[in-house]
């Protein structure tokens, strides 16, 4: 049976050191790609939901201008037909918030 001596092992030791340092360092660099790559993919997944939202806002903003477009050919289409009634209705209208209005 061989006996080592110790500035073998403390050689060893010094090798096993190194071969240590070496591994944390390559570790510490898997990590900040990793890190990087997570970032990138946050990116642009906030930038998909972000663009997603915009569109979504787009369609809503569109069928909104559409539907208020159909009240108002709808509005002018009863005051057409009923001119009388529609002055009527919107003097009524008018005295009625200036009733609520006046502060007296």
């Amino acid at each position: 049976m061989a006996t080592r001596t110790s500035d073998e092992e403390v050689g060893d030791l010094h090798e096993d050191i190194a071969k240590l340092k070496a591994d944390i360092a390559s570790l510490a660099k898997d990590l900040r790609d990793l890190g990087t790559t997570a970032a990138g993919t946050a990116r642009r997944a906030a930038r998909d939901k972000g663009e997603q939202l915009r569109d979504g806002l787009d369609e809503a903003l569109e069928d909104l201008s559409e539907r208020g477009a159909q009240a108002m050919k709808d509005a002018r289409a009863r005051i057409e037909e009923r001119p009388l009634a529609a002055v009527l209705i919107a003097l009524l209208v008018g005295l009625v918030l200036g009733r609520l209005l006046d502060r007296r």
